[in-house]
């Protein structure tokens, strides 16, 4: 991972000393985070590789701009409403205020994956971004164990050029900074996940709070799962095509079950609620079952 905070960190796909370290983070990260079995053989390398996961994947990402906006769930009890309702909810939602663990210092922020995926999270002042992203591959992207990246400030000038001679760094291990040393109140910051097919998300910082906890970084809403239909019928998509597109939309071609045995399997991927969904070897994430599509449901099942 690699992000800025008044400067960038570039990691250096040929490096094979740091390509090891990357490859024990990620081992250790998938047993933190309940992350899916991979293939054993995916590695940093790979990146650019539109066949990372074993099969033929769309090498790029996919714009969820035009897909509908979608309202979400608050994760302490089931309150349903749009991002802008939720965001007020959040700032007075009484289970969440009630929740087990000791009184500390969070930030609230908004992910925005396009269109109609988004979430609401709670990390605490004194997490770092690694936390942060684990949280988000757990929940939403990981496939095959590629780089990510924070961006964190304004861009130095040799940020797009990754030729050319960077400062070198200060000797010495320099403790990775907490979050409180990061953000503040109403700042916006990247965060890239794959350099080949990537996805790419916004986080805004809504609010720095007092609330009870006792994750480094958890979840508050999320949106609800979008009921795509299928391209062929009226019927609820369950796979996606991940090297067709609508011509209208930009947006994958998705079928039913029926439909879908019609279509060469080594395209097709599983409709999920992730923006990471149709890209790479993408599958689901930790947190798949919640909420429910209906919005039915309650709180945490």
């Amino acid at each position: 991972m690699a992000f800025w905070y008044g400067f960038r960190l570039n990691l250096v796909v040929s490096d094979s000393i740091r390509l090891a370290k990357l490859r024990s983070r990620a081992d250790a990260s998938r047993k933190k985070y309940g992350f899916r079995d991979m293939d054993a053989q995916a590695a940093p390398s790979q990146l650019y590789r539109p066949d990372c996961a074993g099969t033929k994947r769309n090498p790029y990402g996919i714009n969820w701009a035009m897909a509908p906006q979608q309202k979400g769930m608050c994760h302490a009890c089931g309150y349903l409403g749009t991002k802008a309702s939720m965001t007020e909810h959040q700032a007075s939602c009484q289970q969440r205020q009630t929740a087990s663990g000791k009184s500390r210092e969070v930030f609230r922020l908004r992910v925005s994956g396009g269109g109609p995926f988004w979430l609401d999270i709670e990390a605490a002042a004194d997490a770092k971004l690694d936390d942060l992203d684990g949280f988000l591959r757990g929940i939403w992207l990981e496939c095959c164990g590629h780089l990510s990246e924070f961006t964190i400030g304004p861009e130095p000038d040799w940020a797009d050029d990754l030729w050319e001679a960077k400062p070198k760094p200060k000797k010495g291990k320099k403790a990775a900074p907490k979050l409180s040393e990061l953000l503040s109140v109403g700042q916006k910051f990247g965060y890239t996940y794959d350099m080949g097919s990537s996805t790419d998300l916004e986080l805004t910082v809504q609010a720095q709070e007092m609330a009870c906890g006792t994750e480094k970084v958890a979840l508050l809403a999320r949106n609800l799962p979008p009921v795509w239909k299928c391209s062929e019928c009226d019927q609820p998509a369950t796979v996606l095509n991940s090297w067709e597109y609508d011509e209208e939309t930009g947006l994958p071609l998705m079928y039913c079950d029926i439909h879908a045995e019609e279509v060469d399997e080594d395209t097709l991927l599983p409709v999920v609620n992730s923006p990471r969904m149709g890209v790479c070897g993408y599958e689901g994430g930790n947190m798949d079952e919640w909420p429910p599509a209906d919005g039915q449901g309650t709180a945490k099942e």
